[in-house]
């Protein structure tokens, strides 16, 4: 290669360290004989492989193990990932318990506990039940007892079996929640504006006026949900339907 061919920096230019003078020099050599080409010709990949990295680099490079073979967490390490990783913790089901509490409009957390351990203490004692003797007499008393007290509640649909007590779930004890009582009976369009006229006084069942939004009513309760007194809702229908008088203007 004669004087006049070869590559020519600026002033301006980074100069190769001391140490890399003589494999620059040689790599810028082979470039300008080559023409500029991809980076895995054969002059370009031996000098990337014999100063890209050195040796011990290389080395622990070969030796790392691959990303499917992740080395499993030890017990206290899976413990302390249990206060950060709460969504694919396995005892916790806060996915679940957010949909809950989003569809029936349940605004304290303390409710969907509360209604999770009963639903535990009825599944258990399920499972005590079953696990007696078919032909026992206390089994089949205390068995018609738990079914006709969850009937009542309205949790279960009918008291044909265990298998229906052992259903119970969460979403049963909230559908049983006055707010969500009040749009099935076609007295709100939405369980969140029922929430509403709860907590504003609206709604009584039979003589008592009712501001919680978590009071369950049972079946035989359900007949006696109505608007109060003095609720708004209730003079707008009596005056749709030709009803509204000066006794009901005066609240008397």
């Amino acid at each position: 290669m004669s004087d006049e061919e070869q590559p020519r920096l600026p002033d301006y230019f980074p100069l190769a360290p001391k140490g890399c003078a003589k494999q620059a020099n040689a790599f810028f050599e082979c470039f300008a004989a080559a023409g500029a080409q991809a980076p895995d010709t054969a002059c370009m990949s031996w000098w990337v492989k014999r100063n890209s990295m050195p040796e011990i680099y290389r080395a622990a490079v070969a030796a790392r193990p691959e990303s499917n073979n992740t080395m499993k967490l030890k017990h206290h390490e899976s413990k302390l990932l249990r206060k950060v990783d709460f969504l694919q913790w396995k005892s916790d089901n806060t996915l679940r318990e957010a949909q809950v509490l989003r569809r029936y409009h349940v605004t304290k957390r303390e409710d969907y506990v509360k209604y999770s351990r009963l639903v535990g203490q009825v599944t258990s004692m399920v499972a005590k039940l079953k696990a007696l003797k078919p032909d026992d007499a206390q089994r089949e008393e205390l068995s018609e007892l738990l079914l006709r007290k969850l009937f009542a509640m309205g949790l279960v649909d009918s008291d044909a079996g265990l298998a229906k007590a052992e259903k119970v779930s969460v979403s049963a004890f909230c559908r049983r929640r006055l707010p969500v009582i009040l749009v099935r009976l076609k007295m709100a369009q939405s369980v969140k504006e029922a929430v509403s006229f709860v907590e504003r006084g609206d709604v009584r069942v039979g003589p008592t006026v009712i501001t919680d939004s978590a009071f369950l009513v049972t079946r035989s309760m359900e007949d006696f949900v109505t608007w109060a007194g003095d609720a708004s809702q209730r003079r707008h229908i009596a005056k749709y339907n030709n009803k509204l008088d000066d006794f009901d203007l005066l609240q008397l």
